[in-house]
Order: structure tokens, then C-alpha cells, then sequence
């Protein structure tokens, strides 16, 4: 009797928590919603591309194409398919809750926000897509590029100058510390964050400049993992 109570319990509980979480999901904004944009106004004006701005369908598709294109220059092929979310209108938040101006997920779904809808943003969401479609299972826990190289990189070839944003020898050491997103969301959690920015991109065209961009993809696309892409660093940026 004791063990078909248990059972009881246990299948009760496990429908509530279910309840529970489709509750959350439904109710609370934040970036899971990328999951099911179609359930939160998003219209698909295109095979995995959603907006909540459809009369601007050929702005949006032609800007995805001309990302697409840019990041094929550098990886000379592309395998990720990702699902995009263009978020053009004010009450974004509302629904995916407080975004940067892009956002990546994995290689599956990029983000943009209203203010993030230039070709640069886009261009190096992309470039993220591309390169974190390189990795495995295993980087979730041990990244094989260091987290300033994939915003670097990402930075480097998305058409902004590395300039952008004043950096000095200091803000280029302290970027080098940042190997995880961890780390990274923390140091840019201030108010400095383009500067370490413009510094991880500064980083990352040095190297360009030391092994040219043939260079700089063989790294990208022969690393296997973490200790390899630092052995193949030019001293310049090592450690």
C-alpha cells in the first residue's frame, strides 16, 4: 500500500512541476521564448526567420543574407542553420525579456533587438552562430575558444572597427583573463563593456596581422581544444 501511495505522490508532483514550468514558460518573459516565437506574436515571414515586423520582411531577409554571405567569406562553408528572431518593435522586452542589441544561442537561435537591427550586430551574431557550430557537447563545460577569442573574432570580421570603443594595454590583459561566458558576462557587466569589446577585437585582429586571415581561419577550424588553440596563439597575445 505504502509503495502505490508513493507512486501516487510521485505522479502528482510530476504533473504539477510540469504544470509548473509550462506556466513559467508561457507567462514570464525571457530568451526561452526563442524556442516557440510563433507562440508569442513572432510571425515567420521565411524558413526560420520570425519578426514581429512583417511589412519590413525584404529589410529583414536581405540584412540575414547579407550576414549569411559575410561570415561564408571567412568560413568558406556554413553548416548552421540557426533560427532568427527579429525583434523590431518596442515591446520587446515584454516578451523576450532585457536583451543586449544580439544575442546568440548556441548555433540555433540569434536574438536581435530593435536597436541591434544594423548590419554589423547581425554580422557578428553570425559569426558566432558559425563558430559555435564548431564545437561539441563538451564545450558547455570546457570552451575550446577561450571566450574573448569568440568575441574577437566575432567583433573582428563584423565590419566594425576595433576602434570603436578607446582601449588601452591594460583592458587588452584583463580580456585575455576572460576564458569562459562566465567571465566575460562579468567584466562586461560594467560600464566599460565596449572597451573590452574593442580590446577582444584588437586581440584577435593582432593575430590576423601575425598569421593573415588564412592564418586565422586554419586555427579556427583545426582547434580541437583549448590547449591547442593556445599553443597556436602568435606570443603576442599569449600569456
Amino acid at each position: 500500500m505504502l509503495k502505490s501511495m508513493l507512486k501516487k505522490i510521485s505522479r502528482a508532483l510530476s504533473t504539477s512541476t510540469l504544470l509548473f514550468m509550462i506556466t513559467v514558460y508561457l507567462t514570464q518573459a525571457g530568451w526561452h521564448r526563442a524556442l516557440t516565437p510563433s507562440f508569442f506574436g513572432m510571425q515567420e515571414i521565411a524558413p526560420r526567420i520570425y519578426t514581429d515586423s512583417p511589412e519590413r520582411s525584404g529589410q529583414i531577409t536581405e540584412a540575414i543574407k547579407k550576414a549569411e554571405y559575410n561570415s561564408l567569406q571567412f568560413f568558406t562553408e556554413i553548416s548552421a542553420r540557426p533560427t532568427y528572431i527579429i525583434c523590431l518593435k518596442s515591446n520587446c522586452e515584454e516578451i523576450f525579456g532585457r536583451m543586449p542589441l544580439g544575442l546568440t544561442l548556441g548555433y540555433h537561435r540569434v536574438l536581435i533587438s530593435p536597436k541591434g537591427f544594423t548590419p554589423s550586430v547581425l554580422n557578428h551574431e553570425r559569426i558566432h552562430v558559425d563558430l559555435h557550430a564548431l564545437m561539441g557537447f563538451q564545450d558547455l563545460y570546457r570552451q575550446r575558444f577561450p571566450a574573448w577569442f569568440d568575441e574577437g573574432l566575432s567583433e573582428f570580421l563584423s565590419g566594425r572597427h576595433c576602434s570603436f570603443q578607446r582601449h588601452n594595454e591594460a583592458d587588452l590583459a584583463r580580456v585575455l583573463r576572460a576564458d569562459t561566458f562566465r567571465d566575460w558576462n562579468a567584466m562586461v557587466a560594467d560600464r566599460a563593456y565596449g572597451r573590452h569589446y574593442g580590446a577582444a577585437c584588437e586581440l584577435v585582429s593582432r593575430i590576423a596581422q601575425a598569421t593573415g586571415i588564412d592564418g586565422l581561419r586554419r586555427i579556427v577550424l583545426t582547434v580541437r581544444d583549448k590547449d591547442d588553440f593556445m599553443r597556436q596563439m602568435p606570443s603576442i597575445v599569449r600569456r
